[in-house]
C-alpha cells in the first residue's frame, strides 16, 4: 500500500491509501485528536461509500486491535485491567524527520533513551507496517514509529525524536 499525506492547516493531517480492492481510505487526523474515515472508488469522487468518525481514545484501541496485541476476548476482570491500563497509558505516532537523533538508531537504543519507559510497537515504513521490531531493527528517517508508555514518557520520548 502506497500512502500518501497533507497537511491541513488549523485542521492537522490528511493520509490517502488504495487497498487490494481498489478502495481509497481518506483519514482526516484532526489536532484535536479526532479522525475521520472516508471510503470511496475513485480518488476523485466527492461522495463517499461511507464514512465514519472515531475519537481519540477509539483510535488507539483500534490500532491495538489491529496490530493483533488482543486476539482473544479478554474475561470481564481482564477487560476491566485493561481499561485501568488504557487510561495510563499512551500510544501516540511519533514522526521521525530529517536531523532527527533517531535516525539509523536501532529500536532497541532508541528505547533505552527513554530508560525504557517507552515501547516502539510498530513501525510505518513507506508501505509497510512493521509489527513488533525487534530490537536491532533501525529507524529511518521518513518512519512513523508508533510508541506506547505513560502520557509524559511518550511525550518526553516525542521531544528526544526531533532532537
Amino acid at each position: 500500500m502506497q500512502f500518501h499525506e497533507t497537511e491541513l492547516p488549523g485542521v492537522g493531517k490528511k493520509i490517502t491509501f488504495k487497498n487490494s480492492e481498489g478502495i481509497y481510505t481518506v483519514m482526516i487526523l484532526h489536532h484535536s485528536g479526532k479522525r475521520e474515515f472516508y471510503y470511496l472508488e475513485d480518488d476523485d469522487d466527492d461522495e463517499p461509500l461511507f464514512s465514519t468518525t472515531l475519537t481519540s481514545e477509539e483510535t488507539k484501541e483500534l490500532a491495538i486491535k489491529l496490530l493483533g496485541s488482543r486476539e482473544e476476548t479478554p474475561e470481564d476482570d481482564a477487560y476491566d485491567q485493561m481499561s485501568l491500563v488504557r487510561k495510563k497509558a499512551l500510544v501516540n505516532w511519533v514522526d521521525i524527520k530529517q536531523g532527527s537523533c533517531m535516525i539509523e538508531r536501532s529500536v532497541g537504543s532508541a528505547q533505552d533513551l527513554s530508560e525504557n519507559e517507552v515501547s516502539i510497537v510498530a513501525i510505518f515504513r513507506e508501505d509497510e507496517l512493521l509489527s513488533k521490531p525487534a530490537d536491532d531493527v533501525v529507524i529511518y528517517e521518513g518512519d512513523t514509529l508508533m510508541v506506547l508508555g505513560r502520557k509524559k514518557a511518550v511525550e518526553d520520548f516525542e521531544k528526544t525524536c526531533k532532537e
